[in-house]
């Protein structure tokens, strides 16, 4: 007797809306910074605050939803996205981050399979890595996103993730992970999973050297006098700096360094 193939799960999209509402809520609660709008529950605002949104179910590797601008956002093909699933997506993470990045996501999968049933629901992930757009441009994308649809087991089927393209940033190496959650206690617990970035020829000796400058409290006169060089030297290093890192300011600069253990 032939096998009955599985009907995918249909996904309501009022139902999203109301848990991205839910999601956005709890960060408030939490004090921290949201930068997602009510607006971005209509479909129509996605593509100018530069974000996309796939409904994942996780057991059989595809996608349930996927957001009209997810060529536009992502630079992927719909279409791909909709027959291939996760085979055709992780192949478009760039070759310098894949292995971090799927190792990344096995560490994760590993730290959330730790957490009580009950906490999961709470659980929120957050990552960062670089894909190769289908024209072959570079792009940095930081996803956030949440568990949904849990079986008696704890194990959700669903995963709902906003996708935010970065176009500003001048692609360097970079994975990063972190999974936050309300624990039993009803306290927030923050964890980094595995943050890296390559100290490539991205990032070059020189501008690490004015980096750790910086961290020291140097102005720009004062680093351009420390190693000799002109100011106009130092301030293009720095730019470059805060393109490769996507930092707005040098303060995020300092911090990213820290974090990612540049110095």
């Amino acid at each position: 007797m032939a096998r009955r193939k599985k009907q995918p799960q249909k996904v309501d999209l009022d139902y999203l809306r109301q848990l991205w509402r839910e999601y956005e809520l709890t960060i408030e609660q939490a004090g921290s910074n949201s930068t997602l709008a009510e607006s971005l529950l209509r479909d129509d605002q996605y593509t100018q605050l530069g974000m996309a949104v796939l409904v994942s179910q996780l057991r059989e590797g595809s996608y349930q939803y996927i957001s009209g601008n997810v060529e536009q956002v992502l630079g992927l093909s719909a279409e791909a996205l909709r027959k291939q699933g996760f085979t055709y997506f992780t192949s478009r993470v760039h070759e310098e981050d894949s292995e971090k990045y799927l190792s990344m996501l096995k560490r994760m999968a590993e730290d959330v399979a730790k957490l009580p049933g009950p906490v999961r629901k709470s659980m929120r992930l957050r990552t960062g890595f670089r894909i190769v757009a289908d024209d072959g441009t570079v792009r940095l994308i930081h996803t956030r996103g949440f568990h949904i649809d849990f079986d008696q087991n704890w194990k959700s089927s669903l995963h709902f993730m906003i996708l935010e393209r970065l176009p500003h940033i001048v692609a360097a190496s970079y994975v990063t992970g972190s999974i936050s959650y309300t624990d039993e206690k009803g306290r927030l617990c923050y964890e980094d999973v595995q943050p890296e970035i390559s100290n490539s020829p991205s990032i070059s000796h020189r501008e690490i050297e004015v980096l750790r400058l910086l961290v020291q409290g140097m102005n720009s006169k004062e680093v351009a006098d420390q190693l000799a060089i002109s100011h106009t030297t130092i301030n293009k290093h720095r730019q470059n700096l805060l393109l490769k890192t996507g930092c707005r300011n040098t303060a995020e600069l300092i911090q990213f360094a820290y974090k990612n253990r540049l110095l």
